[in-house]
């Protein structure tokens, strides 16, 4: 973990110029992004020589919100990223950018793919599903 030091000061600051990229960037006071339909979190794909492995960024999501189905060859990886409030707290917000509400991702699975063999795992906001190929039942899915 990287602790950076922050240092107020007095100094004044710097004017960007207007326009372009710098008026995107700028902030313009108080943001909502609505929950709208959900959102849709990231996810990396890759093989190694015995699993297909699928990773899924889920940070913020606590486990019994979260639920894997298997329908044939898809897998389907939905949940819910709750909108946490402090109690008897007035809070004025500013920016939201970090999706909320119901998410839903589905992956369709190879022929190869043994469905009796799947192993997730939730840790540090990365949900890991491995998936074992046919023909390596001797390798343990936690390898």
């Amino acid at each position: 973990m990287y602790f950076l030091k922050v240092r107020l000061g007095k100094e004044r600051v710097r004017v960007r110029p207007k326009g372009g990229i710098f008026s995107f960037l700028e902030y313009k006071g108080p943001f909502y992004m609505p929950e709208g339909e959900g959102w849709l979190p990231e996810a990396d794909l890759y093989e190694t020589e015995a699993f297909y492995v699928i990773k899924v960024n889920v940070a913020g999501v606590k486990k019994s919100h979260l639920d894997l189905t298997l329908h044939g060859d898809t897998l389907k990886v939905s949940g819910q990223r709750v909108w946490e409030e402090m109690e008897g707290a007035v809070m004025r917000y500013h920016r939201l950018e970090m999706g909320q509400g119901p998410f839903e991702r589905s992956f369709q699975l190879p022929d190869d793919a043994d469905p009796n063999f799947i192993e997730a795992v939730l840790a540090d906001g990365m949900l890991t599903i491995k998936i074992r190929k046919r023909g390596f039942d001797s390798i343990d899915v936690g390898s």
